[in-house]
């Protein structure tokens, strides 16, 4: 989607929704946004001693889910009433939902590790018998809590959303591919808006510890949180007199198709930021602002930086932010939280010195807020890739 021009069929953004364990709503999180960083523990990023019940609509998921899709579902609700939609208030053959997910973690299926195991012989071929005997007996809230689709489920039933929907589970980059999902859906003229966003759990002990012993992640932390955003076309958001946050330029996404763990994502990225860039009808001179992962992967991150060298050498040189220092790595809740992010920057005519890179120097922080492009990239160890352009709002 591009849009140098104002146009009704321009996408826009007209709400955001976000928890983290800064709290929940963006005011909770922008707070932390001036803050100076700090080195916290895991646990530090964890969303502890929250009620969720008052902000639920259906308040029996509660024990239905695991805690994570818990707290997605908060940030979905808190989205959909900063953007003033209500299964009331739109169409819902006309509006979908567009998760990026958590995969199930090992832990949710640990009571049916042994029954898997004694499923199998030797070969690897399935024993009929006791893979019934075992799930005759399993307990179904265990399986319920490790669904992947939770939240798009009762989300939908929440929104009373009729309209096409997905579900994503590619890390750092599923918020992203809901935005290319949903906005396909628009230019595609099947539906006038969606939510669209993710929700992280607090990293999988057995994940984490994997993905140590091969030495991808150094100390950024992995970290609880949820951030979801109404995406409709202005047209649509016009009609309803909403306020406008940004405008979705473009957003593509790519794969080194290398598998995991081996990467060799810098090419990979400069050609997506490029033909992203071309996309929205964008020159590298005219984004000021650069979002990278900070996703703590050592290697993916100093590709993240190169990549933008290598696109913007002959340009004037974005500031170059990443929101890990607050938020942690927040996975598949990133990608729309910085969002909100640049929105609090804009208001401020300026990007948290704590928040630049080292690549950014720190009298470039402030923001001219004629010039309000900016490029948001989420990079995987999986080697998966997106980058979302966005023009956001006059504050």
């Amino acid at each position: 989607m591009n849009s140098n021009k104002t146009s009704s069929n321009d996408i826009v953004v007209t709400g955001l929704g976000m928890l983290t364990a800064h709290g929940l709503g963006l005011k909770a999180n922008v707070e932390a946004f001036t803050a100076p960083s700090s080195r916290k523990s895991q646990d530090d990023y964890k969303v502890v001693g929250f009620n969720p019940a008052p902000h639920l609509t259906d308040r029996k998921v509660i024990k239905a889910v695991a805690h994570r899709d818990v707290l997605g579902l908060v940030a979905l609700e808190d989205c959909m009433k900063n953007s003033g939609i209500s299964p009331q208030t739109i169409n819902p053959d006309r509006t979908g939902l567009y998760v990026g997910a958590p995969p199930s973690s090992c832990e949710d299926h640990h009571n049916y590790h042994e029954g898997m195991e004694s499923s199998v012989d030797a070969s690897g071929k399935l024993i009929e018998k006791n893979f019934g005997d075992h799930f005759r007996s399993a307990s179904p809230t265990t399986l319920l809590n490790g669904l992947p689709n939770n939240v798009l489920c009762y989300g939908s039933k929440t929104m009373d959303a009729r309209g096409p929907n997905s579900n994503y589970t590619t890390l750092e980059t599923s918020s992203h591919m809901a935005i290319i999902g949903a906005s396909r859906a628009m230019r595609r003229n099947r539906i006038d808006s969606a939510i669209v966003g993710g929700y992280a759990e607090h990293g999988d002990k057995v994940f984490i510890s994997s993905m140590k012993a091969r030495g991808l992640y150094n100390a950024t932390p992995m970290a609880e949180g949820a951030a979801f955003a109404t995406i409709e076309t202005r047209a649509n958001a016009e009609k309803r007199a909403a306020k406008v946050l940004c405008t979705i330029l473009a957003c593509n996404a790519a794969s080194d198709a290398q598998g995991p763990y081996k990467m060799a994502s810098e090419p990979i990225l400069a050609d997506l930021i490029t033909q992203t860039l071309t996309q929205a009808q964008v020159k590298p001179g005219d984004i000021e602002v650069v979002m990278t992962t900070g996703s703590g992967v050592a290697a993916v991150d100093s590709a993240e930086l190169k990549a933008i060298d290598a696109i913007w050498s002959g340009a004037t040189k974005p500031l170059v932010a990443s929101t890990a220092t607050r938020w942690g790595n927040l996975m598949e809740a990133g990608g729309v939280a910085e969002i909100g992010f640049l929105q609090t920057c804009y208001a401020n005519k300026s990007v948290p010195e704590s928040a630049m890179s080292e690549k950014s120097a720190a009298s470039a922080q402030k923001l001219n807020i004629e010039r309000r492009k900016a490029a948001i990239l989420r990079a995987t160890p999986w080697g998966e890739y997106t980058c979302l352009i966005v023009e956001m709002a006059k504050p």
